[in-house]
């Protein structure tokens, strides 16, 4: 009876164990690029959502764009040649669109995000057998011409790809077999289209993100024409009858690109010219101030810093007039206060404009889409004298003490005349 048992309990010890060596087999294939199991988290529902993050600098209307998904079954049951494959399930394209609007924007950290979905990638397929199924999914760029060939956009596409696991069970369902468990890892694809999977990297949801940047910079970027094209300008304005239209004020700009535009596009500065009457000044010698100047198609322009600031001048009358400046773009500017001057400050942005009243600075703003301004008002009202200023009052008594003192003087040497007489 004893080794009737012991007989038992070894056999059962033979097939826990033999059980337990199917189901590793099921999620181990040797440990090669196919090894996702055992190192990322669990997905046992049979769902895998598909998430799109489509990011753009605050002040940004969304533009009509299409994102592409591409699959590929890469493995079966360990098998990589597909011509091996029995009735393979097709994962086939996936499509995520985005249409123009004007709607609220709610930034975060200057930064707005639209969100997209597609609930099941996996909804409506098929599997012909229990088994492993290996799936490679990627984004398919470019996919969007008119704003891949439009200096003034950029779109970054992800260049993520995920190796996903399917392990498969039957069951009683229609088909005979379900999804059991999923698997992920996530790879990198480099300018030559190869991937490396990193399984250190864990895929816990299938996710892709774009950048978007807009500059609404001119239709040639060859041929700005800052009279015509702005994406962002400061005014001068002087009013009242004893304000100066003559004399120049000083102004500080302090600039910060959007972090979504990739650093190897940041430019060193951005051209800003000086505009007077709608006609580009040719001479801006008193506008640079403490700064640089350069030249572009004949026309002189300001370098102002792209992260950081930088001193101007402008006079009544006179624009500094940028035409770059990417859509989300930060910017702070401060004028020197000028005793007996009252600054105001209307400041566009998105067609939309507030009033600074009595402060000399804008704050800090942002560019949106077209048209963004800050324009200056110094008023300096004439004001009739009144009397004597106090400031003048000590004067005044030294004068009167010293006409006294002098009075005084003739007096007494008048009156000593008339004794001797």
């Amino acid at each position: 009876m004893l080794k009737k048992s012991k007989i038992l309990v070894a056999t059962l010890l033979v097939v826990l164990v033999s059980f337990s060596s199917f189901a590793v087999a099921l999620a181990y294939d040797g440990g090669d690029d196919n090894d996702t199991a055992n190192i990322m988290p669990m997905n046992d529902t049979g769902i895998l959502p598909l998430t799109k993050n489509f990011r753009m600098p605050q002040g940004t209307l969304v533009p009509g764009v299409e994102f592409i998904f591409d699959t590929e079954l890469v493995s079966v049951d360990g098998i990589t040649d597909s011509s091996k494959f029995t009735n393979p399930p097709n994962l086939g394209s996936f499509t995520i669109d985005y249409t123009t609007e004007t709607g609220t924007q709610v930034p975060s950290a200057g930064i707005r995000t639209e969100t997209k979905s597609i609930a099941n990638i996996f909804a409506g397929v098929t599997f012909p057998h229990a088994g492993e199924f290996i799936f490679d999914i990627w984004e398919r760029s470019p996919t969007n011409p008119t704003i891949d060939n439009d200096p003034n956009q950029i779109l970054v596409y992800s260049n993520y790809v995920y190796r996903i696991q399917v392990l498969v069970r039957n069951d009683s369902s229609p088909s005979g077999s379900s999804i059991a468990h999923i698997y992920m890892i996530k790879g990198i694809k480099d300018e030559n289209g190869d991937v490396v999977f990193d399984k250190s990297v864990k895929a816990t949801t299938l996710e892709f993100t774009n950048d978007f940047v807009r500059t609404n910079g001119p239709k040639d970027p060859e041929e700005p024409d800052p009279e015509n094209e702005s994406t962002l300008f400061i005014s001068k304005t002087v009013t009242g009858e004893s304000g100066r239209k003559d004399v120049f004020f000083n102004f500080n700009i302090s600039v910060t690109v959007p972090n979504l535009v990739p650093s190897d596009l940041i430019p060193e500065f951005y051209r800003a010219f000086i505009v007077d009457n709608d006609e580009v000044v040719l001479n801006i010698d008193e506008n640079v101030g403490s700064g640089k100047q350069g030249t572009f198609n004949n026309m002189p322009y300001l370098e102002i810093a792209a992260n950081g600031s930088t001193e101007f001048n402008l006079r009544h009358g006179q624009k500094l007039v940028f035409v770059d400046t990417p859509v989300g773009t930060n910017y702070t500017v401060t004028e020197t206060e000028v005793d007996g001057y009252t600054t105001n400050i209307k400041v566009m942005t998105n067609s939309s404009s507030i009033e600074i009243l009595g402060m000399p600075t804008t704050g800090s703003q942002f560019v949106g889409e077209p048209d963004n301004s800050a324009a200056f008002t110094n008023d300096r009202p004439f004001t009739a004298p009144m009397g004597l200023a106090i400031n003048d009052l000590p004067f005044v008594v030294l004068i009167f003490l010293a006409i006294g003192a002098f009075v005084t003087f003739v007096v007494a040497k008048v009156r000593k005349q008339r004794k001797h007489v």
